[in-house]
């Protein structure tokens, strides 16, 4: 995911826009991840996402049979911080 600065935000918006079409960008101000820009499509899908959320006690045993068989690839052990 591309990060720019909240300045880089100001100064080149068509940019920023071109970038978020293709994959949602992280403006930080003072290094902090302050906003995120994405494009409407990427904000529809996360929306809808949303209302497919399902229960735990409404799932079969052919959905937990999925869920156990996922393999998580290395590369996601970098979200592991965002659990403490």
């Amino acid at each position: 995911m591309t990060k720019i600065t909240a300045a880089e935000f100001q100064r080149a918006p068509g940019r920023v826009r071109a970038l978020a079409l293709r994959a949602p960008v992280i403006v930080t101000n003072h290094g902090h991840a302050d906003l995120v820009v994405l494009s409407a499509d990427e904000y529809d899908r996360l929306k809808q996402a949303d209302r497919r959320a399902v229960r735990a006690a409404d799932m079969s045993d052919a959905d937990f049979a999925l869920l156990e068989a996922v393999v998580v690839p290395d590369q996601a052990r970098s979200f592991d911080v965002e659990l403490d």
